[in-house]
């Protein structure tokens, strides 16, 4: 298994771009796989410098409904006709951000559209879209997890994060998060894109369906802050390190932790913890 960094929030490459986004490609026995598009087409831009080509891709992920990791699908699905693509049937809601300057839509059609560019209502029911309701096992090798409960270590950050209803402003508790789990060669790998649910959470469901934890875990962890870190902030990051720690996974996070929160991590993870910036290789 392979996977390649096409867009995060850092590039060490001057040849790469890099943008508030997250999208991942994966090369399988059996699949070639494309996991988000981050905020824009810069993705497809990479993947090109990269030696990827997205035409070959032939099963693809939107691990949620905001703009940083859904911007680019218009562009794919421009060139790629014959992927499909599995998207949690909540993902289309209004999901905004709660800041200092007001409410600002950040759900999957927020990027300035082009010509070709889809909507959200066009992407929806585009031909090549699968919609998920739930848990699905798509084969031996891909399934997909949702329906996370718990709040154990839950992201403080995602109370600014809401769903715009017709009775105004409510939590957004992301019904529209999806985790990728990949099975290969007796490796287990998951995949989720910014761990809204709380990255603890979702390996505890993890380990109830497989009765295991996952060898990998790849995944933004949504702590980054646009100020430093006060006491009770740190002491959060700290508390989910500690319990990070007491799992026998390999962890490459990303995009939305942040640094500050990564040398947080670091310092008590040592090497069982990883950033993963772009043009970044994972070989398991």
């Amino acid at each position: 298994m392979k996977i390649t960094c096409l867009m995060e929030n850092i590039s060490h490459h001057e040849e790469l771009k890099c943008q508030h986004g997250l999208s991942l490609y994966i090369e399988t026995k059996q699949h070639r796989i494309l996991l988000d598009t981050g905020a824009d087409a810069s993705f497809a831009e990479n993947a090109k410098k990269l030696g990827v080509n997205l035409k070959d891709v032939d099963i693809a992920f939107l691990s949620h409904g905001h703009y940083d990791h859904a911007g680019g699908i218009s562009r794919f699905l421009q060139f790629n006709h014959t992927a499909k693509v599995y998207i949690k049937q909540e993902a289309f809601e209004d999901y905004c951000h709660n800041s200092s300057d007001g409410y600002e839509y950040i759900g999957v059609d927020n990027v300035k559209l082009e010509t070709g560019d889809l909507t959200a209502d066009a992407l929806r029911n585009h031909p090549q879209v699968e919609l998920v309701s739930g848990d699905l096992r798509i084969n031996e090798e891909l399934s997909l997890m949702t329906g996370i409960t718990e709040k154990i270590c839950w992201p403080s950050t995602n109370r600014s994060l809401l769903i715009r209803t017709e009775n105004g402003y409510v939590q957004d508790y992301f019904s529209h998060e999806q985790s990728l789990m990949i099975s290969e060669n007796g490796k287990h790998v998951l995949i989720s894109g910014c761990a809204h649910c709380g990255i603890v959470n979702i390996l505890n469901r993890y380990s109830n369906l497989h009765e295991g934890t996952p060898d990998v875990a790849i995944s933004g962890f949504h702590l980054e802050r646009s100020k430093p870190y006060n006491e009770e902030q740190k002491a959060d990051v700290i508390m989910l390190g500690e319990e990070l720690r007491k799992y026998p996974t390999k962890f490459y996070t990303c995009h939305c932790t942040g640094l500050e929160a990564y040398d947080i991590l670091k310092n008590i993870m040592h090497e069982q913890m990883c950033y993963l910036s772009v043009g970044d290789v994972i070989d398991i």
